[in-house]
């Protein structure tokens, strides 16, 4: 015993007396930098919205090193700009309530202060929701008027088309306001905890892009709404490290297999009265969009059935709920929800963007469905109708007609004819319009080295640039992107960024950023914020730092989508490692047996996955907020790929991290938020119980917070843990 106890002191010394890796006074300063100033994107505008008439340009703006935003106006035809409403006009400093945390996780909204406002229809108000209530600023002088002042917070408000009122959602209630008076009227209330009306379930905010649960006829009488009931949806308790007790909260969520939230769709007179409840039909499972005709006698719905291999838009008339199926997209995989259909005002037709062909493209019909035209297509995707035209005939939209890794701005004929490029600047260009603004919009234009610019375009012309106050960012150092094409013939787009100088006979480790999941592409002409920052700030501490971009990134069509078909944990993994064997093969001074991988979220679940089952590449990982075993997380997003988990059981298991643990060899760190309640902390803690059943090298470190670990302490923290990792393993 006393030999086993000498051995094991001489190893802890021998541990202890290693030197550990140090930060130097600058890398320190820099590192906390480029995370208090958001990647130095903190003072740039956001969400700007042209007012209808063009004459004004809203936006969001704070400090460059300040979470508080505060709303500016932009006046087109002076350029000057001014912050229109302050922090100060509303009261201060705000709180938030655990509903407005919840809308914050929901959104990934990191910022503070005034973080969402609305511009009425015809511009003469706007609203602003502010520390739980609700505020109405008047265009013409920005005299700011408090609407509500309530113990419990106003969510998810709206104005009606005239401006006249505003609908919100208070508890589990359906409220509306009137401007001018303040007076309210509860047009439908729940004694319910489980039962809420005119509020978007988890499900749409998390993974449907629905954020609203309610929307106002065009003349402003009537109000379609759901009614949400989670009684049959399990519920997840979340801790509360501030509660002594740590008793925490729960709320429902609906695990793969699990019952979803029962959602009704009705309309009700904004004057009162019952509710009309709409029969969506008995395969309806999820209610996607709500859209209202504009004559204000139809509501046109888009529902999806619980396998997601159809989009069915339905046609409902008011005044008698009679529906009639007007079109049903279809796929033999699933089809991805957008936000471009569109009614025409001046004639019976309206527009649709469908993948059927591989690609999205976007195709004009009559409202009983036929098909019109096509007018767009070819071996490119449309990624967002920006604007519809009718005056003019013209549809403007974002596409990546002119390569994946970039993408501009277009505009087709209604009547069908040649696409045409409206931005030529190389790089990413994302458009703001008014929907009832023709002439005046913005652009946001970045590139990989250069931080978004807001322009504010007249049909065509710059007429100037909304200011920035952002802090300008550091040299970021060589980065180079790559096309490549792999011994299996995939085509992948890399970035890399390179440490400034390389000495001669040097072979540097290769640390990878990993996504990999459907949808979310990582190479792109484009500034990418705070972690596109850390990448150049890892390179110049003498790593080379790589995104690689395989099958499965949404602008490479719906059909390269189709890896994750029934499996995931696979294919796109097997990309990264393809895309580590190219680069070592192109570039001798990468050395092949230091390679490590990170990522969050997906991120985290393809980092466990390459750390187990391409060992012989990946040596050393750091795992951030991983799903560890599909099963555990939510039904929308995760039966969308794998089907039930009672129908492809071998599916789950194959994709599950838990399957392939015995094949880890190299060294793990894995991280997660404690009230995580988009991936829960159970999933770590999951793969905890298999790697040390297996005996596996691995190191935990829990944070307090949610999913985004945001705080300052917490980032710098966790961009510590991540240099240090790979700067000890590789």
């Amino acid at each position: 015993m006393k030999c086993v106890i000498a051995w094991l002191m001489c190893a802890a010394g021998a541990i202890g007396a290693a030197a550990e890796p140090q930060l130097d006074a600058a890398a320190n300063a820099d590192l906390e930098r480029l995370i208090v100033t958001r990647g130095y994107t903190r003072g740039l505008p956001r969400d700007p919205m042209p007012s209808p008439d063009g004459a004004y340009i809203y936006f969001l703006q704070s400090g460059p090193e300040d979470q508080r935003q505060e709303l500016h106006r932009f006046e087109v035809a002076t350029g000057v700009s001014r912050a229109w409403v302050t922090l100060a006009a509303l009261g201060g400093d705000a709180t938030m309530s655990p509903e407005e945390q919840a809308r914050r996780e929901r959104e990934r909204q990191t910022e503070r202060g005034i973080t969402r406002f609305e511009v009425a229809r015809d511009g003469s108000v706007l609203l602003i929701p502010y520390s739980g209530d609700l505020f109405i600023v008047q265009s013409a002088d920005g005299k700011v008027r408090r609407l509500t002042q309530t113990p419990a917070p106003e969510l998810d408000a709206h104005l009606s088309r005239d401006a006249r009122r505003v609908a919100c959602v208070r508890g589990n209630d359906l409220i509306v306001l009137d401007v001018a008076t303040g007076a309210e009227t509860i047009l439908v209330h729940s004694d319910n905890a489980e039962i809420s009306y005119g509020s978007a379930e988890f499900i749409a905010q998390e993974e449907m892009d629905r954020r609203t649960g309610h929307w106002w006829s065009p003349d402003g009488t009537q109000l379609a709404l759901t009614e949400v009931n989670t009684t049959k949806v399990p519920r997840f308790r979340l801790p509360d490290f501030d509660d002594q007790t740590s008793e925490g909260s729960t709320s429902p969520y609906p695990k793969a297999g699990d019952p979803n939230a029962i959602v009704r769709l009705g309309i009700v007179a904004t004057s009162g009265g019952p509710i009309r409840w709409l029969d969506l039909g008995t395969e309806t499972e999820y209610l996607a969009r709500v859209t209202w005709s504009p004559d204000g006698r139809a509501l046109w719905v888009q529902t999806q059935p619980r396998s997601q291999k159809q989009v069915v838009l339905q046609r409902f008339e008011v005044a008698t709920g009679a529906a009639r199926t007007v079109h049903v997209d279809s796929d033999h995989d699933w089809v991805n929800l957008n936000d471009d259909f569109h009614l025409f005002e001046r004639s019976d037709r309206f527009l649709w963007t469908t993948e059927h062909g591989g690609h999205a493209h976007i195709t004009l019909h009559a409202t009983d469905g036929r098909l019109v035209r096509v007018l767009t297509a070819g071996p490119w995707d449309v990624t967002r109708v920006a604007h519809v035209d009718e005056k003019r005939g013209q549809v403007t939209f974002t596409g990546t007609k002119d390569g994946v890794v970039e993408q501009h701005l277009y505009r087709v004929p209604i009547a069908g004819g040649t696409v045409e490029r409206l931005t030529f600047e190389p790089g990413w260009h994302e458009p703001a319009f008014h929907p009832q603004g023709d002439d005046v919009w913005v652009v946001n234009h970045s590139d990989l080295r250069t931080p978004p610019r807001f322009d504010v375009v007249r049909r065509g012309t710059r007429l100037g640039t909304l200011p920035s106050a952002a802090a300008p960012p550091p040299d970021l150092g060589r980065l180079e992107m790559l096309h490549l094409t792999t011994d299996f013939k995939v085509s992948l787009d890399v970035r890399i960024a390179w440490p400034a100088k390389i000495p001669t006979g040097t072979r540097l480790p290769l640390v990878v950023y990993v996504y990999g999941g459907p949808g979310a592409q990582q190479v792109r002409n484009a500034w990418l914020g705070e972690r596109g920052v850390f990448d150049a700030w890892l390179a110049a501490r003498g790593f080379a730092v790589a995104r690689i971009d395989g099958r499965g990134v949404r602008p490479r069509g719906h059909a390269s989508e189709r890896i994750f078909a029934r499996l995931m944990g696979r294919q796109e993994v097997s990309d990264q490692k393809a895309g580590v064997l190219a680069l070592q093969a192109r570039f001798p001074q990468l050395d092949p047996e230091r390679t490590g991988i990170w990522g969050w979220s997906y991120g985290g679940y393809a980092t466990l996955m390459a750390l187990c089952r391409m060992p012989e590449t990946f040596k050393a990982g750091v795992s951030v907020a991983p799903v560890v075993d599909w099963r555990g997380y939510d039904t929308h997003y995760t039966e969308r790929y794998l089907d039930l988990p009672s129908a492809n059981p071998e599916g789950y298991a194959e994709s599950s991290v838990l399957t392939h643990v015995p094949g880890m060899r190299g060294y793990l760190a894995l991280v997660h938020g404690a009230t995580d309640d988009n991936v829960h902390f159970r999933e770590s803690m999951l793969l905890v119980r298999a790697l040390v059943e297996h005996g596996k090298r691995f190191d935990v470190m829990v944070y307090p917070g949610t999913h985004m670990i945001e705080s300052l302490p917490e980032r710098s923290h966790l961009y510590r843990l991540v240099w240090r990792t790979f700067a000890e393993r590789l």
